[in-house]
């Protein structure tokens, strides 16, 4: 692995390897700035009349957390992938793959 870790640089996940795994998603959502969407809950859909700051959170948010589950999905191996629950949130998907 080089010595800078991005989304590609993400060792495949084949089950006995997890703990490495986790990690190397954890620094690359890190630094893709998506770390949240495995720790926050899922934001509510802002009303009409909320601030443009919040639509924006909320925007920021469903966009991580879709890079995040594609990100994951793509660094794991087709067998291991078979067994895990599909969901629409990044936070629950890697809970499923733990």
């Amino acid at each position: 692995m080089s010595d800078s870790v991005n989304h590609n640089s993400i060792r495949t996940l084949t089950g006995s390897n997890y703990k490495k795994w986790r990690e190397d998603v954890e620094i690359a959502l890190g630094l893709l700035d998506y770390e949240m969407v495995l720790t926050d809950e899922a934001l509510s859909v802002p009303a009409n009349d909320a601030s443009a700051e919040t639509k924006t959170k909320y925007a920021k948010w469903i966009k991580a957390n879709k890079m995040a589950i594609l990100i994951m999905r793509r660094s794991i191996s087709e067998e291991v992938r078979g067994s895990i629950i599909e969901t629409e949130s990044a936070k629950l998907f890697m809970e499923a793959i733990a």
